[in-house]
């Protein structure tokens, strides 16, 4: 049977809402910033030990997602990006994981970032094969409402400086694997590579191999 969704989407491009909401973002090159010293081996046993602790969820409207956020996130449903395919696992704010992940980080780690250790919010993300997180920027309301003390402004800065968000993978880069943040496309890299995910920029990640692809997302305040 012929899709039809196909042909109403071609008509309407709801991709052009997503245009205007990042017209007046400018594009950057984002190079690494760090690299820090990661054991792969023990992210992947904490991601299977800790399996009940770990949520599950997808990219979609969310209540604390900002105006444009949120209008990303019904482009994406009206083009079928769904639980079946932007699904990730993920670890740090049920239970006390993430006082765990920053135990299995280290101070040496959480030092080479030059972040206050009790501002930091940390997610292990898994990505298995045939699911991506689309294109959409982050603004930290999650992070606001995780340290409501902190008192975060619009520019990301707070009562004990500025806010800001790193990515870096816990394994080495396998094919199908890819990370792009604004102008720069991420792939071959090695456990540790760490950059900084600019607040209101686009970004994207993709797994379209075969191995899980293991991730982390950490915010926290620079000393």
């Amino acid at each position: 049977m012929i899709n039809f969704k196909y042909v109403d989407i071609v008509s309407k491009k709801p991709w052009n809402k997503v245009k205007e909401v990042f017209k007046y973002t400018p594009r950057i090159y984002v190079p690494c910033f760090t690299n820090l010293s990661i054991h792969p081996e023990d992210w992947v046993k904490f991601s299977v030990d800790n399996i009940d602790l770990a949520k599950q969820q997808w990219y979609d409207v969310k209540s604390h997602y900002t105006g444009p956020a949120n209008a990303l996130a019904r482009v994406l449903n009206d083009l079928g990006r769904d639980e079946g395919n932007t699904t990730n696992i993920n670890y740090g704010t049920e239970g006390n994981t993430n006082d765990m992940l920053l135990e299995l980080l280290g101070e040496d780690n959480i030092s080479n970032l030059g972040l206050l250790k009790d501002t930091i919010l940390i997610k292990l993300l898994v990505k298995m094969p045939g699911h991506g997180f689309p294109w959409h920027f982050d603004d930290a309301a999650s992070y606001s409402t995780h340290f409501p003390e902190l008192e975060v402004d619009e520019d990301k800065n707070c009562n004990l400086g500025k806010v800001v968000r790193y990515w870096f993978p816990v394994s080495d880069w396998s094919d199908g694997h890819v990370l792009q943040i604004s102008d720069t496309m991420l792939h071959h890299w090695n456990a540790g590579d760490t950059y900084i995910l600019p607040w209101g920029q686009g970004h994207a990640s993709s797994n379209f191999g075969y191995t899980p692809m293991y991730t982390v997302s950490l915010t926290g305040v620079v000393i």
